[in-house]
C-alpha cells in the first residue's frame, strides 16, 4: 500500500470513528476508542456507523 493510500484509510478511519464514538453514550466512549484503535483500518472503514454503534453496545 503507497503512504498516500496509507494516509487516506487512516483518515477515513479517523472520520468514522470519531462519529461512531459521538454517536455513542459518554460512559462508552473511551472505550469504543481503545476497540477502533486496536483494530485495522481495512475492517472498520467502508462498515456504516450504525452498524458499528450498534457493535460497541451490544
Amino acid at each position: 500500500m503507497s503512504d498516500t493510500s496509507s494516509r487516506r484509510l487512516e483518515a477515513a478511519l479517523q472520520g468514522l470513528v470519531e462519529r461512531v464514538v459521538e454517536a455513542l453514550p459518554t460512559e462508552v466512549q473511551s472505550v469504543a476508542q481503545q476497540y477502533f484503535d486496536l483494530q485495522s483500518p481495512e475492517d472498520i472503514v467502508g462498515r456504516d456507523v450504525a452498524d458499528l454503534t450498534q457493535m460497541i453496545q451490544s
